[in-house]
Order: structure tokens, then sequence, then C-alpha cells
């Protein structure tokens, strides 16, 4: 009899670890998706740092030139530090480099129009691009929440 209680016992102990690493695995997948979360929260802060862009496309352009390069350029490399094999789909790697992409997009607008002082070189054209980069973000951020 005593054989037969350590048997259970074994497959017991066999079970629970197996639940146990199956809940850490859990564990590292929320902390992972929460990092994401929060460095996406961070791109939507750094792109519109008054929490919404102006709809008239030139007042949006001139926000667009006052984006923080340096911190564009930090959030982008976080971005792009995440190892693919961390995120949860291949859904989440293409939005993962969809945001990467309009935060290079971003700085490239910036850089090319001479920074803050370019206000005169903005476009209707230049603002309505930022409006849509700033709404695809937002969008990227959503459809990873929604992934739960």
């Amino acid at each position: 009899m005593a054989s037969w209680v350590q048997a259970v016992g074994s497959i017991a102990a066999i079970g629970a670890g197996a639940w146990f690493i199956q809940y850490q695995s859990e564990l590292a997948r929320i902390k992972r998706r929460k990092a994401l979360l929060a460095i996406l929260d961070v791109a939507i802060d750094t792109l519109a740092k008054e929490k919404s862009i102006p709809e008239d496309d030139l007042l949006a352009g001139i926000q667009m030139v006052n984006i923080n390069l340096h911190r564009t350029a930090y959030i982008r490399g976080a971005l792009s530090a995440i190892p693919l094999h961390d995120l949860e789909s291949a859904e989440h790697v293409a939005l993962v480099e969809d945001a990467i992409e309009i935060l290079r997009a971003a700085e490239r607008h910036v850089e090319a129009l001479g920074g803050p002082i370019a206000g005169e070189r903005v476009t209707a054209g230049i603002g309505k691009a930022y409006r849509e980069r700033y709404a695809r973000m937002r969008e990227i951020k959503a459809l990873i929440e929604r992934d739960r």
C-alpha cells in the first residue's frame, strides 16, 4: 500500500510542477504585454503632448514639428529591442513594426523640416499625415490590448 500512495504522490507532484510552470509562463506573458503597452503609451504621449492633435491640418503640422526627437528615438529603440519571439503572435510583430515605422517617419519629417523653427515650412499635408500616424498608433495599442 505504501508504494501505491508514493506513486499517487509522485504523479501529483509532477502535475503540480507542470501547473506551476504554466502559471509562471502566463505571468511572464502578462508582464511582457504590460511592458509593450507602457512603451506604446509613451509613444502616443510623445507624438501628441497635448493628448490630441488639432483638426486643422496646418496646426497639426506645426504641433508635429515640435515633437521631442530624442524621446521619439528612445521609444523607437525600446520597441526595436523587443525580441520578436516575446511577442504573442505574428499580428503583434506586424503591429510593433508599424509602430516603429510611425516613429521613424515622424522623426524623418521633423528632421527634414528643420525642427521646431520650421513652422513656415509646414504644409497641411504634413499635418494630415501626422494625424493619421497618431490615430494608427492609438489603433495599434487598442489591437494589442484587445488580444488579452
